[in-house]
C-alpha cells in the first residue's frame, strides 16, 4: 500500500475547483440578519460567523486564495457561492435539523451547507476534511493530503446524528476548537462557547456528572434529618443511600436540581443517580412495599426519577433526566418503567480486546473469563428494549497503569455500533490523562466512530492509518506493526489485570521471562524513530515508545533486582531514573487514572510501586491531588463511638516524604506521633501500634477538627462506619498508604 503524501498546511498549494469552476470565482455567503430580525448587515449568529471564518481560513491554507465573506443581503455577489446556514437563497427551506445534523449539497454549482447550531460547523469541517483533504489529528497537529489539483463534483450528503450526547473525557481534547473539529459536544471540563454552537452536558458541574444523590440531598443533612436517608438491612439509617419514598427527600432533591438547572444557559441533561461504591438501599416500610410485591430496588429508583422528570419538564420541557443502572439497580425494573425523557446510563465491560457482541457466544463456548461481559451485553439488550433512551459510560482505557500497552483498536467501532443498535443516544467515554500509550490516536478514532458508528471497517482502518502517518511521520508503518503485535500477543486485556497478564510474556523453566515481545517492540519503535524527519515527529514517536520501557520495568524490574549483580542493579536503577525523567520532561505527570507520579528519591523503587494497589487491604488511600497534603484514613472498629482502644495494624506505603508523620484522633484532636511510614526496599508490611485511640465517626471528626465533610481530606472516609481515624501529616504526590490486619483491644 503506497504511503500517502501528508504535508503541513501551507507547505504547498492546491488548485481547487467545484463543479468545474475555479475557487477564485466563489465567495462565502451567510445570513446578514440576526435570527431573521432586520439588523445591520454585519450581524450574524456567532456559530454561523465562525463557520464562515473557518471555511475561509482553510481554503486559504490549502490554496493560498482568500475568498471573500459576503452577507446575503449585499447587492453585489460573485459568480458562485459557498452558502452557510439559512440564507435568503432558501436552499434548506422547511428543513428541520437537530442540533448536530447537517446537509451538504451542490445547487447549480454552488455549495450549500445547512444544519443545526452545531451541525453547521460540523458540516463545514466535514467539507474541509472530505473534499479539501485536511486532517485534524490533534490540536497541534493538522495535515493536508496533498494533491496538485482538487476537483470537487456534485455533493448531496446528509448526516443524521445517532448519538446526541458524545463526551470523550480525555486531556488531549479539552480545547473547544479542536472539540468542534472532532465533533465532540459534551461539556465536562471542556467549555464549548456560543460560537461553537453550545454543548450537551449535565447541570451541576463536576458534582452533576454522576452519582449525584449525595449532592442533591447533601450528607450534611444526615445529622438533623436521618429519615431522608436509607434505612439499611440492619435497621440503621445510612447516608450512603436515600429513602426514595420520603416526600421530603424528594423536595430537597428537586430544590437542588432546580438550582443546578437555573445556572445553565441552555440545560440539556441532569443526573439523578445513586452514589458510588457499596451503598445502602432503603428498607423502610414504604420502600420495602414494592419489593414485597415482586418489585426491586430499581423500581424504587424509577419511582423517584420519573417523579423528578415530570416535575422538571414543567419548567424545562427539553430536559432529559439521566440515571445510572449501577450496582444493585443495574438490573431492569419489574414494575415501573422509565419515562420517555428519562435516559438510563449503563456502565460495564471489562475485557476490552473482545467485541461485546462476541462475548456471549465465546463465553458459552468455554471462555469463562468473559462471563461478566456476556452478562453486561445481555443487560444492555434488556435495557434497550424497555428504554426510549440509553446512555453508555464506557471504559476502553487501562486506568491502573496508563503508560503501558492496552490493545483495544479492534473493538472500538464494533462496540460503539453495538450500543447504538440497542438504542444508545449518549456516550461518555472515560478517557485518559496525558500518557505514553496512544491517547491521541484513541481520541481521534473514537471521536470518529461516535459521530459515525456505521462507517465500514475499511473506513475505520483508514482513519487509524492516516493518523499514524500524519502524526508520527515516515516510520508510521512500524508503529502500526507494533499495534498489530500487541493485538496478536494479547489474549484478554482488562484494566483489572496486571500489564504482564494483558501482554503475557512466556515464563522459562529458570523463572525468568521470554522478552521477545519487548525486543521486537523496541526494534519497531527504533525504526519509526529513525525514519521520523522532524523534531516534533521524533518527540511523538519517543513518547509512545516509552510505553514499552514502562511495561518492561513495571513488570520485570523487581524480579531482576532480586537476583542481579551490583552492576546489573545499578543499570536497572539508572534505566528507571531515565524513564522517570523522560516521562516528566514530556509532561506525563500521572501513572494511574487519578494518581500522580510520585516524587521519587530512591530509584530502586520500581514503577510497580508507583501504582501499587492492594485489594486485600481494609484501608487504602492515595494522595492524588497535591504534594504534601494531609491524608485521613479510617480503620473500622466494631466498638461504640467514644470508646478508647489500643490498636495495632500492618501498613505498606511508597511514600518517601521525611515529614510524613502519623497521628490519630482522640479527645477532639489529632495526637501526633513520631512514626513516619516510609517505603522500605524489601516492600514488606510493617506493624504500628497506638495507645488510647478513640472510636469516632467522620461527622464527629469533621465537627471537632473543623474540616468540611465534602472537603478533599475527608471525602473518602466511610460515612456509615465507626473507627480509628488516622492522619498522615504529609505525603508525596502519588503516595499510598495501605492497612491490613487491625487488632484493637477495648481499654477500661
Amino acid at each position: 500500500k503506497r504511503m500517502k503524501k501528508f504535508l503541513r498546511l501551507g507547505e504547498k498549494i492546491s488548485n481547487v475547483s467545484i463543479c468545474g469552476n475555479d475557487i477564485t470565482k466563489f465567495s462565502i455567503l451567510i445570513d446578514g440578519n440576526l435570527a431573521g430580525i432586520k439588523a445591520p448587515p454585519c450581524d450574524c449568529l456567532p456559530y454561523i460567523a465562525k463557520a464562515a471564518s473557518v471555511m475561509q481560513d482553510y481554503i486559504f491554507k490549502v490554496t493560498d486564495v482568500r475568498i471573500p465573506i459576503l452577507y446575503h443581503n449585499f447587492p453585489l455577489k460573485t459568480d458562485y457561492e459557498i452558502r452557510i446556514g439559512n440564507t435568503n437563497r432558501n436552499d434548506f427551506e422547511g428543513a428541520l435539523f437537530k442540533d448536530d445534523d447537517f446537509h451538504i449539497k451542490t445547487v447549480f454549482g454552488n455549495v450549500c451547507i445547512g444544519g443545526g447550531k452545531r451541525g453547521v460547523l460540523y458540516g463545514v469541517y466535514t467539507f474541509i476534511e472530505k473534499y479539501l483533504g485536511v486532517r485534524f489529528f490533534t490540536k497541534e497537529c493538522e495535515r493536508i493530503l496533498y494533491r496538485p489539483k482538487i476537483e470537487i463534483g456534485d455533493i448531496d450528503m446528509f448526516h443524521d446524528t445517532v448519538l446526541e450526547y458524545r463526551e470523550l473525557c480525555c486531556w488531549t481534547g479539552w480545547d473547544p476548537d479542536f472539540s468542534v473539529k472532532s465533533k465532540i459536544n459534551g461539556n465536562f471540563v471542556r467549555k464549548l462557547r456560543e460560537e461553537d454552537g453550545g454543548s450537551v452536558g449535565f447541570a451541576g458541574g463536576f458534582a452533576g456528572l454522576c452519582h449525584t444523590f449525595g449532592h442533591l440531598v447533601p450528607i450534611e443533612l444526615f445529622k438533623e434529618h436521618p429519615e431522608y436517608f436509607a434505612l439499611n438491612e440492619d435497621g440503621k439509617r445510612d447516608p450512603s443511600g436515600l429513602c426514595l419514598r420520603n416526600a421530603n427527600t424528594f423536595k430537597v432533591a428537586l430544590k437542588s436540581a432546580k438550582a443546578w438547572l437555573k445556572k445553565e444557559k441552555d440545560p440539556t441533561l441532569i443526573s439523578v443517580s445513586v452514589n458510588d461504591g457499596n451503598v445502602a438501599y432503603c428498607r423502610c416500610e414504604k420502600c420495602r412495599k414494592i419489593i414485597e410485591k415482586g418489585g426491586n430496588d430499581t423500581d424504587n429508583l424509577f419511582y423517584f426519577v420519573n417523579k423528578m422528570q415530570r416535575s422538571l419538564e414543567k419548567i424545562y420541557p427539553k430536559i432529559t433526566v439521566d440515571t445510572l443502572a449501577y450496582g444493585k439497580v443495574a438490573v431492569p425494573p419489574k414494575k415501573i418503567k422509565p419515562d420517555k425523557n428519562v435516559m438510563v446510563r449503563l456502565c460495564g465491560g471489562h475485557i476490552r480486546n473482545v467485541p461485546f457482541i462476541d462475548t456471549i457466544k465465546r463465553f458459552e463456548s468455554g471462555e469463562k473469563i468473559l462471563e461478566g461481559d456476556a452478562n453486561y451485553v445481555k443487560r444492555v439488550k434488556k435495557w434497550g428494549k424497555i428504554c426510549n433512551k440509553i446512555s453508555v459510560w464506557d471504559y476502553p482505557y487501562y486506568y491502573m497503569v496508563i503508560n503501558t500497552p492496552f490493545p483495544v483498536f479492534g473493538t472500538l467501532l464494533k462496540n460503539t455500533r453495538f450500543f447504538v443498535n440497542n438504542h444508545a443516544k449518549g456516550m461518555y467515554i472515560n478517557g485518559q490523562t496525558e500518557c505514553a500509550e496512544f491517547t491521541e490516536l484513541k481520541f481521534y478514532v473514537q471521536a470518529k466512530v461516535m459521530f459515525d458508528p456505521f462507517m465500514t471497517e475499511e473506513e475505520y482502518n483508514n482513519h487509524v492509518e492516516e493518523f499514524l502517518e500524519g502524526y508520527y511521520g515516515a516510520g508510521w508503518k512500524y508503529i502500526l506493526k507494533f499495534i498489530k503485535l500487541c493485538e496478536k500477543t494479547v489474549k484478554y486485556s482488562s484494566a483489572a489485570r496486571e500489564p504482564i497478564e494483558n501482554i503475557p510474556l512466556p515464563k522459562r523453566k529458570d523463572g525468568s521471562y521470554d522478552e521477545t515481545f519487548i525486543v521486537k517492540s523496541n526494534g519497531l519503535f527504533k525504526k519509526a524513530y529513525d525514519a521520523a524527519l522532524t523534531d516534533g515527529e521524533k518527540r511523538r514517536v519517543r513518547k509512545s515508545w516509552l510505553q514499552v520501557e514502562y511495561f518492561d520495568l513495571y513488570s520485570l524490574m523487581d524480579i531482576k533486582m532480586a537476583n542481579a549483580t551490583e552492576s546489573e542493579k545499578a543499570a536497572l536503577i539508572e534505566r528507571n531514573k531515565n524513564l522517570y525523567n523522560e516521562l516528566r520532561n514530556l509532561g506525563i505527570t500521572r501513572i494511574g487514572e487519578r494518581t500522580f507520579m510520585p516524587v521519587v528519591k530512591n530509584f530502586a523503587q520500581s514503577p510497580f510501586e508507583h501504582v501499587y494497589w492492594d485489594f486485600k487491604s481494609i484501608v487504602g488511600d492515595r494522595n492524588n491531588e497535591t504534594y504534601e497534603r494531609e491524608v485521613y484514613v479510617m480503620i473500622p472498629v466494631d466498638l461504640p463511638e467514644g470508646t478508647k482502644t489500643d490498636i495495632s495494624f500492618l501498613y505498606r506505603t511508597n511514600n518517601e516524604n521525611e515529614s510524613g508523620y502519623l497521628g490519630f484522633y482522640a479527645d477532639g484532636k489529632i495526637n501526633d506521633t513520631d512514626i513516619n511510614p516510609c517505603w522500605h526496599l524489601d516492600g514488606q508490611y510493617r506493624e504500628i501500634s497506638f495507645k488510647q485511640a478513640e472510636v469516632a465517626s467522620v461527622y464527629t471528626v469533621a465537627e471537632k477538627l473543623g474540616l468540611p465533610l465534602n472537603g478533599l481530606m475527608l471525602a473518602f472516609l466511610p460515612r456509615h462506619l465507626f473507627g480509628v481515624v488516622l492522619r498522615v501529616k504529609a505525603m508525596d504526590a502519588g503516595g499510598y498508604l495501605f492497612i491490613r490486619s487491625p487488632r484493637s483491644v477495648q481499654v477500661d
